[in-house]
């Protein structure tokens, strides 16, 4: 599943027709990854760094991304959170700032998710979270609307509520 976040970045990349490639190497197109690596779900954030390791070699190993008339490598770069909110919140703007990234995956846990997605909204940088169920990860917190540079890769609390064996939804509701 998390190999299947890298490529909707990807593709989303794509449909938005962004190229964000660096000025020090124009072949290239930044993608940040913000994992919890360490702190209290280090397993989760070395799943998801190694899932999205993967993709990319997948994808520079076919010869990268076309766009155009040309192709483009992806680098990755990668930040650890350190299961922090704060963290997660300087790791995106460092992503953003610093690094140039055209796209963001993670944070993965909703609270760390929700600070990072504020500050790439903000900057009108797309980011994808994997598993963030919490409903305003994707909303604007001061309208209620959808954010438009944020989005999730798996299903809200309320939808998994409801699927659950205890619901008092069944599949004939």
């Amino acid at each position: 599943m998390k190999k299947s976040v890298i490529f909707l970045v990807l593709l989303l990349i794509l449909s938005l027709g962004i190229c964000g490639c660096s000025k020090e190497d124009s072949s290239q197109i930044k993608i940040g990854v913000i994992a919890e690596l360490t702190g209290d779900v280090p397993a989760v954030g070395t799943s998801c760094k190694n899932a999205a390791e993967m993709a990319v070699q997948e994808v520079n190993d076919g010869g990268g991304i076309q766009l155009g008339d040309k192709k483009y490598k992806i680098k990755l770069i990668i930040e650890d959170n350190a299961g922090k909110s704060d963290q997660s919140a300087s790791s995106a703007q460092k992503l953003i700032t610093q690094q140039k990234v055209t796209a963001i995956v993670g944070p993965n846990v909703s609270r760390y998710t929700l600070p990072a997605a504020e500050i790439a909204e903000s900057a009108k940088v797309v980011l994808v979270t994997p598993w963030s169920t919490a409903p305003k990860a994707t909303l604007d917190s001061k309208t209620g609307a959808s954010k438009k540079y944020v989005f999730r890769a798996c299903f809200i609390d309320r939808f998994k509520e409801a699927c659950s064996p205890n619901s008092r939804w069944t599949t004939s509701n």
